[in-house]
């Protein structure tokens, strides 16, 4: 009797140690990158594409972005009822009541990231666009962080303003991205910020679409390399800047349908 009395107290301790506190769910990280890609659209059921296509997602973005949303267009064409989404740009923060699906934003301005985060900061909070919508992310540009850009302030920042941002914000998911890469300059600047938000974000439980891993790896999963540093797959890009040919920007929004659908609650 004693003995099951004492198993029965450890377990209620194990249960009490484990349970998250009250407001603070407990932390699931995320990793979207380029083994998280449905290359033949077979992966994810099609009740989980309908929920991931239910959630109203504000994107804030540049250039790279815009090849991103390109995929998602190009998919949709490709096959309307695995991945039809609805796309808006500038939308009223009304919008988001009446639609579910994408609405982007030119964010801040390129070469200012610090600009980038205060920007999308704001909509979220002051603009009020964090309470009407499910889903917000950011995206910087590879000009955003250079051979020159203090990497390492970038990086405190980025997280500070997310972290206030999930704090302030809590029926909102944040999802956060590492930085593009480029074909033929070196990316190690990049590569050490990219570095530390994998490590934040899976330390931290965080949600990550590791942009810069699904540019430096071939559809087979070869990785692709300038010097010593990973960079842009030459057949993903027209310009050696963005993954601007059809298969990269497809190989974003297949990678991007996974991350909704994670989001949307499949287990993968």
């Amino acid at each position: 009797m004693f003995y099951l009395l004492r198993l029965l107290l450890a377990i209620l301790a194990f249960n009490f140690a484990n349970t998250p506190t009250q407001g603070q769910p407990a932390a699931t990280s995320i990793l979207i990158n380029h083994a998280t890609i449905d290359a033949q659209g077979r992966l994810i059921p099609q009740r989980w594409l309908d929920r991931a296509r239910a959630l109203d997602v504000y994107f804030g973005h540049q250039s790279v972005g815009s090849n991103l949303l390109a995929g998602l267009t190009e998919l949709s064409g490709q096959n309307a009822a695995h991945y039809k989404i609805e796309i808006v740009q500038d939308p009223d923060k009304s919008w988001f009541k009446a639609h579910s699906g994408i609405g982007e934003f030119s964010v801040g301005e390129n070469g200012s990231p610090s600009q980038k985060i205060q920007d999308f900061a704001q909509r979220l909070t002051k603009r009020g666009y964090g309470s009407n919508i499910n889903v917000a992310m950011m995206k910087f540009c590879y000009v955003d962080i250079t051979p020159h850009t203090h990497q390492s302030e970038v990086f405190r920042a980025y997280v500070n303003a997310m972290e206030n941002l999930e704090h302030s914000q809590p029926g909102l998911r944040l999802v956060w991205c590492t930085c593009p890469l480029v074909s033929s300059e070196d990316n190690s600047v990049r590569e050490a910020f990219n570095r530390s938000i994998r490590q934040y974000c899976k330390t931290k439980g965080k949600v990550l679409f590791d942009i810069a891993d699904i540019e430096s790896h071939d559809p087979k999963g070869k990785p692709s390399y300038y010097g010593s540093s990973p960079s842009l797959f030459k057949g993903y890009s027209q310009d050696g800047d963005h993954p601007d040919s059809q298969l990269g920007q497809l190989q974003l929004a297949r990678a991007w349908w996974w991350l909704m659908a994670r989001l949307a609650g499949w287990q993968g």
